[in-house]
C-alpha cells in the first residue's frame, strides 16, 4: 500500500498539504457517514494509517527510505544505505521503538467550534502481558534462514556485507509459539482511562488531536508509547450549513414581506439579531452579518449569511382566500403584460 496514493498526495508534500489530504479523505471513508459499508471502513483504516506513517517524521523518513529503493525511484542506488553504513565513521543513530498508535472519534456541536470546548474521553488501558513482556510468544525456533542472527549475507556483493533476513524480517525467529496469556498480541487490557481534552475554536469535522504517548505501550522496555489521535466530529446542525468559517441560514418569507420589506429576528450561534429586508427584494437574496460565522484559527470570524426563501401558500389557504389572490392577479397583470413585451420576439 502506497501511502502517499492512500491520500492522494505527491511524494514532495509537506505537512500541511498531508494534513489537509488526511482531513479530506477521513470525512468520506469515515464509518459515522458511511454506516455498514465495510468497504469504506476499511479505507478510512488505510487512510489513518498512512496518516499515522507521514505525519511522524521519524516514521516518514524510515517510509520513504524503504519506498525509495523498492520503487527505483530517479536517483536510486542498489547499495547506497548499504555502503554508507560501510563506510561511515560510527553507527548512525537507532529510531526509538513506540507502541502503536490509538485512535477515537469525539462529537461536538456546531457552537462548539465557536469557542472551542473540553470534553473527556475513555480510553481503553493496555498494558504490556506479563507472561511473555509484551513479545506475544513463550517460546520460538530459530529462522532456519539466518541461524537466528536476522542478518544474512549479500552473496552477490564482493564485500563482505549483511543485510536483513527476509524470511525472519529481522527477528531471527521462526515458529513462534503465541503467549496463552494475551493470544499473541503482547498485550492485555487492564481497564479504562479517562482523559480531558481541549478541543480548539475552529476545527473541522476530520480534524485530528494527537496527545503524545498516549497510545499502547512499546514492547521493548526502553521503547516509548504510541499517541493518542482524537478524530474531531462536527455534527449538522438543524438550521445551519457550514461552509468552511461561513454559515448560511435559509428565513422563509411570504409575497408581501419581499413587496414591501420589513424586519425579521433570526437565530445566531449566540443569541438572535435582527434583519431589515428592504421593499421589492428578490427571492434567494442574501444578507451577510459580518464576523458572525465561526472563526479561523489565526483569528477573525466568518459570516453568517442568511437567504430569503419565498414559501407559497398551500393550495387550502388559495381555495379559502380565492378572490383575494384573483385580485392581486389582476394587480399583477397590470405591469406583468407591459414587461413581458420585451420577451416576446
Amino acid at each position: 500500500m502506497d501511502h502517499y496514493k492512500t491520500l492522494g498526495v505527491e511524494r514532495t508534500a509537506i505537512q500541511e498539504e498531508i494534513k489537509s489530504a488526511y482531513r479530506k479523505k477521513a470525512m468520506e471513508y469515515h464509518p459515522d457517514r458511511n454506516p455498514g459499508d465495510k468497504e469504506a471502513e476499511t479505507k478510512f483504516k488505510e487512510v489513518q494509517t498512512a496518516y499515522d506513517t507521514l505525519s511522524d517524521p521519524v516514521q516518514k523518513n524510515r517510509y520513504d527510505a524503504m519506498s525509495h529503493t523498492t520503487t527505483h525511484s530517479p536517483g536510486y542506488r542498489p547499495f547506497g544505505g548499504i555502503y554508507d553504513n560501510v563506510f561511515t565513521y560510527g553507527a548512525a543513530p537507532q529510531a526509538v521503538e513506540r507502541g502503536r498508535n490509538i485512535q477515537v472519534s469525539v462529537e461536538i456541536e456546531l457552537k462548539d467550534v465557536l469557542l472551542g470546548v473540553t470534553r473527556n474521553i475513555v480510553i481503553p488501558k493496555r498494558d504490556k502481558c506479563g507472561k511473555c513482556d509484551g513479545q506475544g510468544y513463550t517460546d520460538y525456533k530459530p529462522c532456519p534462514t539466518c541461524s537466528g542472527s536476522g542478518k544474512t549475507a549479500l552473496k552477490q556483493s564482493p564485500f563482505n556485507i549483511w543485510i536483513t533476513c527476509g524470511a525472519c524480517r529481522g527477528t531471527g525467529r521462526s515458529g513462534i509459539v503465541n503467549c496463552n496469556g494475551c493470544t499473541g498480541h503482547g498485550f492485555i487490557n487492564n481497564g479504562t482511562v479517562e482523559l480531558s481534552v481541549k478541543i480548539p475554536p475552529g476545527v473541522e469535522t476530520g480534524h485530528q488531536l494527537r496527545l503524545h504517548e498516549y497510545g499502547e505501550p512499546s514492547r521493548k522496555a526502553e521503547g516509548k508509547p504510541g499517541d493518542l489521535n482524537v478524530i474531531i466530529i462536527v455534527k449538522e446542525h438543524k438550521l445551519f450549513k457550514r461552509h468552511g468559517v461561513n454559515i448560511t441560514y435559509d428565513y422563509p418569507v411570504g409575497y408581501s414581506e419581499l413587496c414591501l420589506g420589513g424586519q425579521i429576528e433570526i437565530p445566531t450561534l449566540t443569541g438572535s439579531a435582527v434583519v431589515t429586508i428592504p421593499p421589492n427584494t428578490v427571492d434567494y437574496t442574501q444578507f451577510r452579518l459580518k464576523g458572525m460565522g465561526l472563526p479561523y484559527f489565526h483569528g477573525g470570524k466568518g459570516d453568517l449569511v442568511v437567504i430569503v426563501k419565498l414559501i407559497m401558500p398551500s393550495q387550502e389557504t388559495l381555495n379559502s382566500n380565492k378572490e383575494l389572490f384573483q385580485d392581486i392577479a389582476k394587480i399583477e397583470g397590470g405591469y406583468l403584460n407591459k414587461e413581458r413585451e420585451r420577451f416576446k420576439i
